[in-house]
């Protein structure tokens, strides 16, 4: 039997690490192990879902390189900017970009400003107002502020976008897409969240990189890349409502969180796929709301590749509750595997303590004494930790570990036929699921349940 990876997980996350402690990170490194230790144990009431992201990039932020470095110029060679995150090995690394417009915005107090208007703009090739607004061929700076500023909420197309300290968005409900073609950079002390739309496009490979706890990128987040193009994720990043994934590959970064949104359910279309890699988190952060599924999986999950594998657990992670009005149900939809949906691992060697976590998150998220959310905040008091998930899989879809399954209830593993289970590889029941045994159950059940 295969060691139970919380009993062990410290040790992994240290050795995982060694390479990266020897060099600036020690520190951050240490909080990171310490924390996620607490928060898979369930000792920690903070969310498991971007711990390690916050201590990481609070370290980062205090480097003397950090000021300079830009979406458009990241330093990837500066060990104290990205030593955690395995850049030699990422896909946005190695792209090649081409010389493009540079345009640093001439506002930092007030607002709100207009983005699209050309005068608010420097083009630093010339030093003088631009004559043209941004477009999807434009890198542009929106420098740090001590005061802060306010940024006009419209639709608008870049490339690389650096979104500095003290930039926000105005809050009031109107549509509002911003279009980013290139790489994001959401320094320390920006706020990016806002209502309405993030759009992740264009066919290369990208990251969207947020220093700030909490991590929130829009209420709904779209990764729409074409052909092969990627989007890398590094630090917390999450979506308000939903994310949703039209086209590309989306990757969560090593030590990184991307929140799934808690008002939908979270689609992989079939021919797409995401990536995790070491101490990644990928799941739901806040309650389920309005739907009884939170993921279905018709495309591809990877936990490691052939050219990142995984050298640390990852975990893949579903919520407690879910609200109306499905409050009643005693258990969660989590993860639905279509046929031709599949889950596998990649390690670098059989030896390799790494494992994908499938399981609940510990948070209670709800805080708020009035209205609706005074009703989400007594549920969670009243009963924590209740529901439990349930998995349901048709016939086809594939699950090849090393994978470590928790808080799946008895008759709560939904199956259409035995055959595809037995032929799941190295997959573990954690202490917190029914045994297998008792777990399956019918997929008919389950259909029969859903209407």
């Amino acid at each position: 039997m295969r060691r139970p990876c919380f009993a062990i997980l410290g040790l992994v996350l240290v050795w995982g690490w060694a390479d990266v402690s020897a060099r600036a990170n020690e520190p951050a490194a240490a909080l990171m192990i310490d924390q996620l230790r607490k928060q898979l144990s369930g000792d920690d009431p903070r969310p498991l879902s971007g711990g390690q992201a916050a201590a990481l990039a609070a370290v980062a932020a205090k480097s003397p390189a950090y000021a300079k470095a830009t979406a458009h110029e990241p330093h990837f060679g500066d060990d104290s900017l990205w030593g955690p995150y395995d850049v030699a090995r990422s896909r946005y690394a190695a792209e090649k970009w081409p010389k493009a417009r540079l345009l640093i915005f001439r506002h930092t107090s007030g607002g709100p400003h207009r983005l699209s208007r050309a005068s608010n703009w420097t083009d630093v090739a010339t030093g003088k107002p631009a004559t043209k607004p941004p477009d999807a061929e434009t890198d542009v700076v929106l420098p740090d502020s001590d005061e802060g500023y306010i940024l006009a909420r419209e639709v608008v197309r870049f490339r690389h976008v650096t979104w500095g300290r003290g930039t926000s968005i105005e809050r009031r409900r109107t549509g509002t897409d911003y279009i980013i073609h290139g790489n994001l950079w959401v320094k320390a002390g920006g706020n990016f969240f806002h209502h309405m739309r993030k759009h992740f496009a264009g066919g290369r490979h990208t990251f969207c990189r947020n220093d700030n706890t909490g991590g929130a990128g829009a209420q709904y987040v779209i990764v729409e890349k074409m052909g092969d193009g990627s989007v890398e994720f590094v630090g917390q990043f999450h979506a308000g409502d939903s994310l949703r994934q039209n086209g590309g590959t989306i990757i969560v970064a090593p030590w990184s969180a991307l929140g799934l949104g808690a008002r939908n359910v979270f689609r992989l279309p079939k021919g797409l796929a995401i990536e995790m890699h070491d101490g990644s988190y990928l799941g739901k952060r806040n309650a389920q709301q309005y739907t009884e599924q939170e993921m279905v999986l018709d495309g591809v999950l990877r936990a490691g590749t052939d050219k990142r594998p995984l050298a640390a657990p990852c975990y893949l992670g579903f919520t407690q509750h879910n609200y109306s009005p499905f409050e009643d149900k005693p258990y969660i939809y989590g993860l639905t595997l279509g046929a031709t949906g599949r889950v596998e691992v990649t390690r670098a060697g059989d030896d390799e303590p790494a494992e994908l976590v499938i399981g609940q998150h510990f948070r209670k998220t709800h805080r708020s004494t009035t209205g609706f959310k005074a009703k989400l905040h007594a549920m969670d008091a009243q009963a924590p930790q209740t529901k439990k998930i349930a998995i349901a899989a048709h016939r086809g879809a594939v699950m090849l570990g090393p994978i470590v399954i928790h808080d799946v209830g008895e008759k709560l593993l939904f199956l259409e036929d035995r055959a595809t289970f037995a032929s799941w590889k190295d997959i573990e029941w954690g202490a917190r699921s029914a045994p297998a045994d008792k777990a399956i159950r019918g997929l008919t059940d389950y259909l029969r349940k859903k209407k």
